[in-house]
């Protein structure tokens, strides 16, 4: 793994002699120490090895059902019929959904799953973090950080060949920001937040980042407001964003300092 810091009685353990990576190291253990006594926890750049775990994690934390059947006016074979199609629809929905994850994290992030690296470029990084003491050592959160021309659009869900934004007239957004349910509570979205942030200012020296944010995910929004994000309006009008399935998103900057 080619960013990787173990934490272990609040100290850094350095697997790679990757001076890229020191400043990352140290920051990562100073916020972790800050926040936790004992619980080791590894953070990397993911790798194509990762990519099923990954796009499997972002399903149980985004998956919602396209199909909602309502069975209370139904009895005996009819209500066991449609309950059983809802089941097949169901799995094959949810196996839909995990693909474009899997093939939305593979084009988007393209050269750095096999070359991981901090360098300004427009393909995405994603930064998973694992709990070390886990004996599945399973990826429980993560977060991408892409570029994106700052007009309120949502990022494609699948990046075209060719299709790479000009790096200059772009701008930094995150988004797929996840943790693992039982993993919640711990303030792991916050210092993902927050390591994307120092990439974002020491590595691509940017200061603006852009993200969206579902009207009724009241903790998300709770959560970037602490962090110092601010609502802005898209370029965009209401019937585009209608359109383009938008009117339900909030649309947040900040500037670094």
């Amino acid at each position: 793994q080619y960013f990787k810091n173990t934490l272990l009685n609040n100290k850094v353990t350095i697997n790679h002699n990757r001076n890229i990576y020191l400043k990352l190291y140290e920051l990562t253990n100073e916020m972790i120490s800050q926040q936790y006594q004992s619980t080791e926890y590894s953070f990397y750049l993911l790798e194509s090895k990762d990519l099923p775990e990954a796009s499997e994690l972002t399903t149980i934390c985004f998956y919602k059902s396209r199909l909602n059947l309502n069975t209370n006016d139904m009895y005996g074979w009819e209500k066991s019929i449609w309950l059983y199609i809802l089941k097949l629809y169901s799995s094959f929905d949810r196996f839909d959904f995990y693909l474009s994850c899997y093939i939305g994290y593979k084009t988007r992030s393209f050269d750095r799953l096999d070359e991981p690296n901090l360098k300004l470029s427009s393909d995405s990084i994603i930064l998973v973090v694992k709990e070390n003491n886990s004996i599945s050592k399973e990826i429980i959160g993560l977060i991408e950080i892409c570029l994106e021309v700052p007009n309120g659009k949502l990022a494609p869900a699948i990046k075209l060949p060719f299709s790479n934004l000009p790096v200059q007239s772009s701008e930094p957004y995150i988004c797929n920001l996840c943790v693992n349910p039982f993993y919640r509570g711990r303030k792991i979205s916050k210092i993902l937040c927050q390591l994307a942030e120092y990439i974002i200012q020491n590595y691509w020296k940017r200061s603006n980042i852009y993200l969206h944010v579902e009207k009724n995910n009241i903790i998300a929004q709770s959560l970037y407001n602490r962090l110092g994000y601010n609502i802005t309006m898209p370029s965009l009008t209401n019937w585009e964003l209608k359109l383009n399935g938008m009117d339900n998103l909030i649309y947040y900057h900040k500037l670094l300092s």
